[in-house]
């Protein structure tokens, strides 16, 4: 059986319309599949795709490792998250960033 193709992550940031940020109690949960993209936020107004590496447990709290390769040095390389600091879209993304 054949590994499906994954696209490569865009390298540029996102320019999104300001969000309003949502308290973690109130962010949606959704489904989160290994390999797929996702959105992280890097600042007020920008986001970088992500790619979701691994879903693993800490203690009684889910975590994920998030793959990024942007221009903006400081975020590039894999990252450790909770679930709710990612998006499925930008605007999701900076919604759940966290400030």
């Amino acid at each position: 059986m054949k590994k499906p193709i994954m696209r490569p992550l865009s390298k540029t940031t996102i320019k999104v319309k300001p969000q309003k940020e949502l308290p973690v109690n109130e962010r949606k949960p959704f489904d989160l599949i290994i390999g797929e993209i996702y959105y992280f936020p890097s600042g007020h107004r920008n986001v970088v795709e992500c790619r979701l590496i691994e879903i693993y447990q800490e203690g009684e709290r889910e975590r994920i490792t998030v793959e990024i390769d942007a221009q903006v040095q400081s975020l590039a390389g894999t990252l450790s998250l909770y679930p709710y600091e990612i998006g499925q879209t930008p605007e999701e993304a900076l919604q759940n960033r966290i400030t």
